[in-house]
């Protein structure tokens, strides 16, 4: 039953330019499927409808589909998603990932809430609980925009770059779902994520959230970056908190399965 969307994504892809322009890094979303699934040009519902990703749909699942938001690194997800993906698909999950650098475009300047605004539009996703997933620089993001009272009632912040300005961000948060659920997974040999700094993290949320904080043992930052780094090399990617900097990521398969499972949990409500 495996189905191998690499193709079709490519040739999507290709239709899109004349739309919006290539976006940045855009092999980060030809990634292979193993299981039954579509995709299709995830577009706002503004005027001009703005490209804003690609929506994915497990085959064979009526609808509405609970619905996850993966917001990439600021270079793209360079396939980090796939494995989550593949996960939450066979679940009956529709997964919409957002093109990094929306928050730059003058067309796009909120496109979170165009995101939200497209899924309550569509009969086929479920729009009351969307799942928020955001890697590095993207959970900078996520947070910010849970923080702000984008109604979001679960994120899950990955490696985002623990520090005083995102524990900041934290205090003065004003969630629109005042007993919000947050997952923060980090690395514990994750040099932009140390332990303490993401404890502090945890301990500035206002008060009802409930924080689910794990550590990886050994890992580093993006050790799901098995697409951008050969078996047991290394690769420098941007710090998520400064992209001007550059972060240690050792990719490693058994380090990310284990992330995929804790992910999935938190999404079926459990962990």
């Amino acid at each position: 039953m495996a189905v191998l969307l690499r193709a079709s994504l490519v040739a999507l892809l290709g239709l899109l330019v004349p739309l919006a322009g290539p976006p940045r890094h855009a092999q980060a979303f030809e990634v292979e499927r193993r299981i039954p699934a579509t995709t299709e040009a995830f577009l706002g519902q503004a005027a001009g409808a703005p490209l804003l990703g690609l929506l994915t749909l497990p085959v064979g699942r009526s609808g509405p589909l609970p619905v996850v938001i993966f917001v990439p690194d600021v270079d793209g997800s360079g396939g980090r998603t796939a494995l989550y993906g593949e996960r939450l698909l066979e679940n009956g999950w529709a997964i919409v990932e957002l093109f990094p650098g929306l928050e730059h475009r003058a067309q796009v300047p909120q496109p979170l809430a165009a995101a939200l605004r497209t899924i309550a539009a569509d009969a086929r996703l479920e729009a009351g609980r969307p799942l928020l997933v955001g890697l590095g620089a993207g959970a900078r993001t996520a947070l910010a925009a849970w923080a702000a009272g984008a109604p979001i009632g679960r994120l899950a912040l990955l490696y985002p770059g623990c520090d005083a300005a995102l524990a900041a961000e934290a205090r003065g948060a004003t969630p629109s779902l005042p007993t919000s659920q947050m997952l923060l997974l980090h690395g514990g040999a994750d040099p932009a994520n140390t332990p303490d700094r993401c404890a502090d993290l945890v301990a500035a949320l206002p008060a009802g959230t409930g924080a689910l904080h794990r550590i990886l043992p050994g890992a580093s930052y993006a050790w799901d970056a098995a697409f951008m780094v050969r078996p047991g090399g290394m690769a420098k990617l941007p710090h998520p908190g400064d992209p001007a900097l550059r972060v240690v990521a050792r990719p490693d398969l058994t380090t990310a399965l284990i992330a995929a499972d804790r992910l999935l949990a938190f999404a079926l409500g459990g962990e």
